[in-house]
């Protein structure tokens, strides 16, 4: 998950949508959609509610049967669509992995995936595979004891940073739901998920034991015992106090490295762990004290490191968090002072306030707050991002269940606090010309072309439409001749500065609407412009590498250009934009193709190329782990590194340098780039005459930890 440029976003906890005002709150009756003889589904508005009754195989059965899509579903988007297409793991691999763990798992969990095999249809190995697959999420909690919240109640967060474009066909948060589980032997419990997954990362039972976890990947890892998901479930169905809950999880086998936060009804502990140590820490605890962690009386809290010198032996070489996992730190430290300053007034709002501050454009899968006092639970689920820019959790409705009802199978209403999303829903349409004619490889002579501009959203006081207009291509992908972008309007009437920003390799967008939104925060209009082949513009039949033309690879592009043009030529148009200050920004991919935009336009008056260089050819063949697979198709197919480099001289960005005022540029690289050589980025700073350049320490990836300064630096060039 932790893939090019991601964790960018990741380091950032902005609190932008704790500007917002309360949610909306409002009462959402429960509806029976499903009936089985050991299970019951029911739809709460944009939530269901999945309960089931029995033997682990009448559960699993009742599971499969009321679920039957969408277990398939799930189980294609995780397995054939994910861990295989994206993640690059085998069938033989998956299944060495089970082969490991299945002597491990209690017998009650192996006789539910069978159930819901039958019940599905999905053949039981497929449905192994998937829990087989290693659970290793970018994840936050906290916990509050009593004597620090208002009503003097245990409340325990939890949220899910998994990537939230996991599958093709369908995402599993299309498929969420919060699984209830009464057993014949075990306690009641329930546990945020999705169709067809039997595992828990976050869950609560009836006698009040909660349970969240957080990766915190450690060199101490092994196969061989119970997986993390199952031994989870096995604190839930055992669990009456927190000490049970201790003893099943010191007992284990365990596996990998992971935190948790455990809570009972009156007491709370982080967890620290892997495969043969278990570390825990009562709230307030001195060894919490290790600089520059610090204890809070009364709350616990944990992200992605290890807080015990020992565990973070195991897993980096640098102690210090603010240097070895500074996306990490900061949550710990962001989340540990917002609840210290809540301490003493700390309620479920409070707590929902700490999720709702994560970024905007960060990936929560699910977010939940529990409170094992009373057994009530809020829960949020992400939606599909090819659908909405703001897809995370954070940004979604929190639904408040009473789970002892539930397990009653005595559903009441659920009150739902609403999502962020007031907007004007009247849709925009209208006709613009295009004014600046091009030569040369990107040739288009100026044309009218219509657009549709539909509200989606708003964060803070910035609004977010979607934004679509024809492509002048060429392209032989339907998909590709409509261009999708999503515009950040700043409040106000302007003239607003703007920018138009381009997206990186992965094309999950959360670094490009990371950076859309904090110019708009700033009141700097950004329009994030969707590249050929990417979000919605992505061909329904997947092209496979070895079909790719080379002129397919040129004219994407030339449209790319074309496209982006003509998205500057709409910003010029709006009446609330500033006409003469229009920009553009881009991210390593998305630098190269906004140096090669800007170079033929001529047209935009500040340019901001972050991990960019001269030369694609110089990128492709720079052994970078993201080009090594194209390098190594272009060499089957014949195409050295000398045939390459001529083929796409007219294209190369430095090839169009003299077309950018050097006055207007701001470059920031990396002096120990391996995707980007540094070498190249040089070549191109000349081509442009030196204009201002920064430098970082570190690799490619390594830009992440110098987020708020890259940040900093981009609203600041283009706020003037």
């Amino acid at each position: 998950m932790r893939n090019r440029f991601v964790l960018f976003v990741r380091v950032v906890l902005v609190g932008a949508l704790l500007s917002c005002g309360p949610a909306r709150a409002d009462e959402v009756a429960p509806r029976t959609v499903g009936i089985h003889a050991h299970g019951r589904l029911i739809q709460y508005g944009e939530q269901r509610v999945l309960i089931v009754k029995g033997t682990p195989r009448q559960m699993g059965l009742a599971h499969g049967r009321l679920l039957r899509d969408e277990v398939g579903d799930t189980v294609r988007a995780f397995l054939e669509e994910w861990a295989i297409a994206r993640k690059g793991r085998t069938l033989d691999e998956l299944r060495a992995i089970w082969k490991q763990l299945a002597p491990h798992i209690p017998k009650r969990y192996l006789e539910e995936l069978a159930g819901i095999a039958e019940g599905s249809g999905v053949s039981l190995e497929r449905l192994q595979l998937v829990h087989a697959i290693p659970s290793r999420y970018h994840c936050t909690g906290t916990a509050a004891l009593p004597a620090v919240t208002a009503d003097g109640k245990v409340y325990h967060t939890r949220s899910l940073d998994y990537s939230l474009d996991i599958g093709d066909s369908v995402r599993p948060q299309t498929n969420a739901i919060l699984y209830v589980v009464v057993p014949d032997e075990g306690l009641p419990h329930a546990i945020v998920s999705w169709a067809g997954f039997a595992g828990c990362v976050t869950g609560m039972n009836q006698a009040g034991v909660s349970v969240g976890e957080m990766g915190s990947r450690s060199k101490d890892e092994s196969y061989d015992g119970v997986p993390m998901i199952f031994l989870l479930r096995e604190v839930l169905v055992r669990a009456r106090s927190l000490d049970d809950a201790k003893a099943i999880w010191k007992k284990g086998p365990r596996t990998c490295g992971f935190n948790f936060i455990f809570c009972d009804r009156d007491e709370i502990c982080a967890v620290e762990c892997t495969k043969q140590s278990i570390r825990f820490f009562a709230p307030g605890e001195a060894r919490e004290d290790e600089a520059p962690h610090y204890a809070i009386d009364g709350i616990v809290r944990r992200c992605n490191h290890f807080v015990d010198k020992a565990m973070a032996a195991t897993q980096r070489a640098v102690y210090d968090p603010r240097k070895s996992n500074a996306g990490s730190w900061e949550a710990y430290r962001m989340q540990g002072e917002h609840l210290r300053r809540a301490r003493g007034s700390i309620q479920a709002s409070t707590m929902i306030e700490v999720l709702r501050g994560y970024p905007a454009t960060h990936p929560c899968l699910h977010q939940a707050v529990m409170c094992p006092t009373d057994g009530r639970i809020w829960v949020s689920h992400a939606t599909d991002p090819a659908r909405d820019p703001l897809a995370g959790a954070q940004n979604q409705a929190f639904y408040q269940y009473d789970l002892n009802a539930l397990w009653k199978s005595e559903p009441k209403v659920a009150t739902r606090f609403g999502a962020n999303r007031r907007v004007d829903p009247t849709v925009e349409t209208g006709e613009v010309a295009e004014t600046r004619k091009i030569t040369g490889v990107f040739a288009h002579e100026p044309k009218k072309f219509l657009f549709q501009l539909r509200p989606l959203r708003t964060l803070g006081k910035v609004t977010i439409s979607a934004l679509t207009y024809p492509s002048p291509g060429p392209s032989r992908i339907p998909e590709n001749l409509t261009v999708h972008a999503e515009y950040f309007r700043p409040p106000g009437e302007g003239p607003f500065p703007c920018v138009v920003v381009l997206h990186i390799l992965d094309g999950r967008f959360y670094v490009a609407r990371l950076v859309a939104n904090t110019l708009a925060q700033k009141g700097i209009a950004s329009l994030f412009v969707k590249l050929p082949y990417y979000g919605e513009r992505r061909p329904a039949q997947r092209i496979k590498p070895e079909n790719v033309k080379m002129q397919d690879i040129m004219d994407g592009m030339k449209q790319s250009v074309r496209d982006i043009r003509r998205g500057a030529a709409w910003l010029r148009a709006r009446p609330e934009i500033d006409a003469k200050r229009v920009g553009i920004v881009g991210v390593s991919l998305g630098s190269f193709v906004a140096q090669m935009a800007a170079g033929a336009d001529g047209g935009f008056d500040r340019c901001f190329f972050l991990l960019g260089g001269g030369s694609i050819t110089e990128a492709v063949y720079s052994g970078g782990r993201d080009t090594r697979k194209i390098a190594a198709e272009l060499n089957r197919r014949g195409w050295t590194k000398k045939k390459l480099a001529a083929t796409l001289a007219p294209y190369e960005p430095i090839h169009h340098a003299k077309g950018i005022a050097r006055e207007g540029v701001l470059m920031v690289n990396c002096r120990e780039d391996t995707v980007v050589p540094p070498a190249d980025s040089r070549a191109y700073w000349e081509a442009l005459g030196k204009p201002r350049i920064v430098w970082y320490e570190g690799g490619h990836y390594g830009i992440k930890n110098h987020v708020f300064d890259v940040l900093n630096l981009i609203t600041k060039h283009f706020d003037r």
